[in-house]
């Protein structure tokens, strides 16, 4: 069984642990929930409980799951250290937490743009919000796991991109 945030993400999951496995998706943003039931039912996959729910207060017993999936989520929460410790405490000896986050310049060279753009107007707020930047490298998710109380960990950085098309994408 795993909880994951991201709950329209979570097909793949419950395809790979099967029929007799179960996934619960999580999130806090009911369309996102909607979508992933959806799917979900378009694909015929009864293995997976949706649910709407905050992450840091998802209410499950220690040791509740098998893995634990994390999909471009985890630096929404304000404190992403209480966080991890959260998702880390459902997590069976011997299972798993996954996080996946963003690399270094996801979003340039808009983002050079925008925060050049706020140091010229408003220079107090330079750099104000940017939570995935602090692990967005393979050291600064490590400094945060750590943080969290997760030591032995293994970090996959792995290179790829997202293409926009068009403006509706």
């Amino acid at each position: 069984m795993c909880a994951a945030e991201a709950a329209a993400r979570q097909l793949p999951a419950a395809e790979t642990v099967g029929p007799k496995g179960k996934v619960v998706a999580v999130d806090l943003a009911e369309r996102l929930v909607s979508l992933g039931e959806a799917k979900a039912r378009e694909k015929g996959l009864g293995n997976l409980e949706f649910r709407i729910g905050d992450m840091p207060a998802l209410g499950y017993p220690d040791a509740s799951f098998d893995a634990v999936v994390c999909v471009f989520g985890i630096f929404f929460v304000p404190d992403m250290v209480a966080a991890t410790k959260e998702l880390w405490r459902m997590v069976r000896p011997n299972g798993r937490l996954a996080i996946a986050t963003w690399g270094p310049d996801l979003f340039e060279p808009a983002n050079a743009a925008f925060w050049e753009a706020i140091r010229e107007e408003r220079p107090d707020l330079l750099k104000g919000f940017n939570p995935w930047e602090r692990i967005s490298t393979p050291t600064g998710l490590r400094e945060m796991l750590a943080d969290a109380g997760i030591a032995d960990v293994e970090i996959i950085a792995e290179a790829g991109s997202h293409p926009i098309s068009s403006p509706d994408a």
